[in-house]
């Protein structure tokens, strides 16, 4: 199944397991129910504001994407600075490329999902082509952060695997 149909909560939820048992915290699995939430509500939204583009359908994308990129910095943050990939060097510092890949990643989407919410805010009255850019704009986002946590996912699923004994 591609990143356009896969749900995002079925890599989420196996990666916010594996984060509490990874850095022992509520606050990463919070954010990523958040994100997964989030995801699926702009899923809606683009759709709504796609078959009926108006002002209000618009406004919903925006606060949407400013949700999205706050959840997004802090879940990245308690990733980065309080645990998780800190802990999964420690425990494994052959990851470190990996590590180094997730945190590029990391960049990438903070880095889009800012230019997105940007572009949400000049964007008072746009033409249809103008519309359908904002919205493939968020689609791509979705699918980057998508393809991400089962990147994500992957690494520490094969970290768990090694810790056990398993294959990796």
């Amino acid at each position: 199944m591609d990143a356009n149909n896969q749900g995002f909560g079925g890599s989420m939820q196996g990666f916010a397991g594996s984060a509490q048992s990874f850095a022992g915290s509520n606050q990463v699995a919070s954010e990523i129910r958040a994100v997964d939430e989030i995801v699926h509500a702009l899923k809606v939204t683009m759709s709504e504001t796609a078959c009926q583009p108006s002002l209000d359908s618009l406004n919903c994308v925006k606060h949407g994407a400013e949700f999205l990129e706050d959840h997004l910095r802090r879940l990245f943050r308690l990733e980065e600075d309080h645990g998780l990939l800190e802990i999964l060097l420690y425990i494994h510092p052959e990851f470190a490329h990996e590590v180094v890949r997730l945190q590029q990643e990391h960049e990438v989407i903070r880095s889009e999902a800012h230019r997105l919410v940007l572009q949400l805010e000049n964007a008072c009255r746009p033409s249809d082509a103008e519309l359908h850019d904002i919205l493939e704009h968020l689609r791509l986002l979705i699918i980057k952060i998508v393809n991400h946590e089962h990147h994500e996912t992957a690494v520490l699923v094969e970290s768990v695997n090694r810790d056990e004994g398993g294959e990796g």
